[in-house]
This record gives C-alpha cells, sequence and structure tokens, in this order.
C-alpha cells in the first residue's frame, strides 16, 4: 500500500510539472514577440538572450580554451590567462576591483601572457533587434508592436543610464556618455584595415578616453588603439611595462560586436575573433559576470562552478553523486512494470468446496479430534432430522476429507 501510494504521488508530480512545462511553452508560442534580454550571462536563460555572451564563450571555447564563470573576485582568476567581464552596469570598475586585479592577475610573474577583457555596458541589443523587425507593412499589428518594444528598450535604457553620472571613469579609462546613440565607422586602429567597413554595424552612445598620466604614476599606461573612428576609440589596449610587462586590458566600449545578436554579423565575428587571437592562444578563460554592485572581492578560493563541474569537487561530488544513485533506485523501484502484468483469478465466493477446505483447516489447526468428531456427529443429526439436507456418501468425486470413517 505504502508503495502504490508513493507511485501514485510520484506520478501526481510527474504530471503536474508536463502541465506545468506545457503551459510555459504555450505562453512562449502565444507570445511570439517575447524576446530574452538578459545583459552579460552565458547561462540559463540568457544563453539565448540578444544581449547574452554564450556565442563568444563558445567562440573561445572552439579556439581550444577551458572556460568557466566566475561571479567574484578571488585567488581562483589567477589561474586563468584571459578574463572577460561584460558587468551589467553602467558604472565602471571600481578603485578596490582595479587593484585587485591588478594585484591578483596582471602584475603575477609567471611568464604567462594575462589578458584582461573589459567590456563597458553601454549598449542595448534589443533596440537595433526591435528596429530590425520593423519590416512589415505600416499600420499594422506586427509593425506597431515592433515599435512599441522598441520604445520600451529604449526607455528602459535610458533610464538605467541616466542613474550614472554623465562621465563616469576609472583608474584605467573614463566614457564621455553622450546624448543617444550614434552609428561610428571603424575607420581608425592597427585592426580597421581588416574590417569591411561598409558592413560594420557598431552603434556608441559614449566616448573612450584613456585615462592621463599623473605625477604620482610617471610612467603612466600606455595606450594603443587596436579599432576606433574619427569619433572615439573603439577597442583600446592598455599596458604598463613598468609593473605588468606580461599582461595587457582591452577596453571595448561596448558590445556592439560581441553580445550574442550582433555575432549575427560576420563583421562583428571578425572583431570578436580578432580579440581572441590577440590573446595568444589561452589555455583557461574566465567570464565575469557582475549586476550594479560590481564584483565582489573574496579572500578565500572562489567556488564558482558551470555545469557538471561542481560533481568533482568535496564534498558536493559525494552528495550528489549519492542523491543521483538513489533518484535511480527510485525510479526502479516505482515506475517501471518488468515482463507482463500477472493475471490474478477472480475469487468466487459461490463455490461450496471452498467452504468445506476452509472447514478442513480449521480441523487440522485446532488438532482437537474428539471437537472434530463431535462437529460431524451434530452434521448427521441435523441431516437426519431435515430431509432436505443431503447426507454425504462414504466416497465422493470431490475427494470430501471429511469422511467419517477416517477420522
Amino acid at each position: 500500500m505504502k508503495t502504490e501510494n508513493t507511485a501514485r504521488f510520484a506520478g501526481i508530480f510527474v504530471m503536474m510539472a508536463i502541465v506545468i512545462l506545457i503551459a510555459i511553452l504555450t505562453f512562449y508560442a502565444a507570445a511570439p514577440n517575447r524576446i530574452e534580454t538578459e545583459y552579460g550571462k552565458a547561462r540559463g536563460a540568457a544563453t539565448t538572450s540578444v544581449n547574452g555572451t554564450s556565442v563568444f564563450l563558445e567562440m573561445f571555447r572552439q579556439a581550444g580554451a577551458k572556460v568557466r564563470i566566475g561571479l567574484r573576485l578571488s585567488s581562483r582568476i589567477s589561474k586563468s590567462d584571459t578574463l572577460v567581464w561584460t558587468p551589467n552596469s553602467f558604472e565602471l570598475p571600481s578603485n578596490e576591483e582595479v587593484t585587485y586585479l591588478e594585484k591578483e592577475f596582471l602584475q603575477l610573474d609567471d611568464y604567462r601572457e594575462r589578458t584582461l577583457i573589459y567590456v563597458a555596458r553601454d549598449y542595448e541589443a534589443a533596440i537595433e533587434y526591435w528596429k530590425l523587425q520593423a519590416t512589415e507593412d505600416e499600420g499594422s499589428e506586427e509593425y506597431i508592436e515592433s515599435l512599441r518594444q522598441r520604445a520600451r528598450s529604449q526607455s528602459d535604457h535610458a533610464y538605467l543610464r541616466s542613474l550614472t553620472g554623465k562621465k563616469p571613469k576609472c583608474k584605467w579609462f573614463s566614457i564621455d556618455n553622450q546624448e543617444s546613440f550614434f552609428t561610428v565607422t571603424p575607420s581608425e586602429g592597427t585592426w580597421s584595415g581588416e574590417l569591411d567597413a561598409d558592413k560594420v554595424d557598431l552603434a556608441v552612445s559614449g566616448i573612450l578616453a584613456p585615462a592621463k598620466k599623473t605625477n604620482k604614476n610617471s610612467f603612466g599606461y600606455a595606450n594603443k588603439i587596436l579599432l576606433g573612428s574619427a569619433e572615439t576609440p573603439l577597442i583600446l589596449e592598455i599596458s604598463d611595462s613598468n609593473n605588468w610587462p606580461n599582461a595587457k586590458v582591452l577596453v571595448v566600449l561596448n558590445g556592439s560586436s560581441l553580445l550574442n545578436y550582433p555575432l549575427v554579423n560576420h563583421e562583428n565575428r571578425k572583431i570578436a575573433s580578432k580579440i581572441i587571437e590577440h590573446c595568444k592562444n589561452p589555455a583557461k578563460v574566465t567570464f565575469l559576470e557582475s549586476g550594479p554592485v560590481g564584483l565582489p572581492i573574496s579572500q578565500s578560493d572562489s567556488n564558482d562552478y558551470s555545469g557538471f563541474e561542481a560533481l568533482t569537487v568535496w564534498p558536493i561530488s559525494a552528495i550528489l553523486l549519492h542523491l543521483i544513485a538513489a533518484g535511480i533506485l527510485f525510479c526502479f523501484m516505482v515506475f517501471p512494470i518488468f515482463g507482463r502484468p500477472k493475471e490474478f483469478v477472480s475469487d468466487t465466493p459461490n463455490d461450496f468446496r471452498k467452504h468445506i477446505n476452509a472447514i478442513q483447516e480449521l480441523f487440522i489447526l485446532s488438532k482437537n479430534r474428539q471437537a472434530a468428531i463431535a462437529k460431524v456427529n451434530q452434521y448427521r443429526q441435523l441431516a437426519e432430522q431435515d430431509p432436505t439436507l443431503k447426507r454425504p456418501t462414504e466416497k465422493t468425486e470431490s475427494g470430501n476429507p471429511f469422511k467419517v470413517s477416517q477420522i
């Protein structure tokens, strides 16, 4: 009974899960204008987000790098050759974050080429997506819906951008925010000659400026424009031969060439490939994901793992493996039917032979011969008094065990 109840509840749970899944699929099927817009992440729903980084991450994997996801700054970043940071914040790196990255990553003297790729936030791929979707006839429902979604994306982006100052800056660079987006042509920098400027689709809303030399640091940072336009640098390389000679920082003005949706453009994929090549075949890459509050700094080693990598870490490995084994045994116990179902013979209470057999078993269990004889004699007396009762013969075809001569 307990197993039946367990199987029943398990079946109800599975049915509920199926119903919820069907409802979700129906919702998305009924809302073709709904897109995922989560910014700067590569896992979960952000895998298909127009603002995600899953495509850029996969390009690193195809280049032979082992990629992981990091959610904080810890000593574990020192194991990577390349860091890719796509913050979901219009604020630039804080002094604490810059100092930590320099000491714990850029300044490490292990003869490895290290690269930090920082992609500034000021871009919203949903705006360009809805702009492209507005291809239907003017006045149609699809055209009006595309305009409405684009206006909403622009409004949300402008509001989040307004929470930041007009010219945010950090130790490495600053960005002068403009009133709106404008399209640029990559005509300057060492990479500009390798691109078809007419096919590149880059929209920016800020002007990137490298940090100036100060009296405190007479050497300053060396700045090199890898790709730029007449209005602003687009990709800036920052180096410091004095403090971190084997490392460099690549500052990308925004994600208009590295996020999922912009990488549909062939020339944008060229830019992404050039950045990967510039990292000089990294073996280990960490994609840093952060929100409005930036990256938390941890003094201990970070335990940010992606996918099945958590199964290899103690004690999570032992716990999860045991849970998986228990789940498999539970499924084998409750759900499958091994072989053909057994057919039980139906019980017929009208068969008088079962009554005789039951009386026999009672006599055998009681082990009282005198009581058995008394019961048989009592039956005989009733049979003589009632002519409707037929007295049993000495021998019966059914093998009556209550033969008096045998007792």
